[in-house]
C-alpha cells in the first residue's frame, strides 16, 4: 500500500496517519510512505517508520505499491503511473465540466 504526498495547492492532509498505517501493517500489508508526505499534518517520517511503514521517494511509492491511497484526484503525471494499480481516493464527480 503506497501513500504519496498530496500535490494539490494548500492541501495539508495525508491519506494515512501513523495509526492507520499500524492497522494495515498488523494483518500483513507492506506500507510505503513518500518522504515528507505527513509533514504538513505534523506526522514525521519517524512516526510512520515506528508504525511499520517504509519511507521512499515519490517514484518508489508508485513502483512498490499495488494499492495507492490518496485524498485528492491524481495529477496527470500520477495517472500515467497508475498502470494496473488500484487507486483509493475521494471521488469528485463533475470536476471536468
Amino acid at each position: 500500500v503506497g501513500v504519496p504526498k498530496e500535490r494539490f495547492p494548500l492541501e495539508k492532509r495525508v491519506a494515512a496517519t501513523p495509526e492507520s498505517v499500524q492497522r494495515l501493517v498488523k494483518p500483513g500489508f507492506n506500507v510505503v510512505i513518500e518522504d515528507g508526505a505527513g509533514t504538513d499534518s505534523f506526522f514525521s517520517n519517524a512516526d510512520y517508520e515506528a508504525a511499520g511503514a517504509k519511507i521512499v521517494s515519490a517514484d518508489d511509492v508508485w513502483k512498490e505499491s499495488d494499492i495507492v491511497l490518496k485524498l485528492r484526484p491524481p495529477t496527470e503525471d500520477q495517472i500515467k503511473l497508475l498502470d494496473s494499480r488500484t487507486l483509493i481516493s475521494f471521488l469528485y464527480p463533475r470536476q471536468n465540466e
